[in-house]
């Protein structure tokens, strides 16, 4: 199981991306609406030495649309290791939906007690 915290009524957990040696823990806002894995500024991914393998397009909440860089790492949730899909994309860190799928995740969020669980 792995705690967060709730700020501002927004649901945070810090995940580790491991690429190329490196590896980074890195504060994420849990984002129900996103369907990717990872997203992560450009200077996260200069640290870790991200490659960019892809290009993607992201589509926003207002409709409009961006081809944004993409890459491949690594990450470990409850022990469990799985390749994770990278978006690069400068604003905070968000892990999303396709990230939560891939480890099995239940996603718990306790708005009276102020506490972000995923087990």
């Amino acid at each position: 199981m792995v705690k967060g915290e709730l700020e501002d009524n927004r649901p945070y957990i810090t995940i580790p991306i491991r690429w190329g040696g490196r590896v980074q823990d890195i504060p994420a806002l849990i984002d129900t609406g996103f369907d990717g894995d990872v997203r992560v500024s450009h200077e996260e991914a200069k640290y870790l030495n991200l490659i960019t393998e892809h290009v993607q397009v992201l589509e926003f909440a207002d409709g409009s649309a961006k081809d944004v860089p993409g890459s491949i790492g690594y990450s470990e949730f409850n022990g469990v290791v799985n390749l994770v899909n990278i978006t690069i994309l400068d604003g905070g860190a968000t892990i999303g939906m396709g990230f939560l799928k891939k480890f099995n995740a239940i996603l718990t969020i306790n708005l009276k007690q102020k506490s972000v669980t995923i087990s």
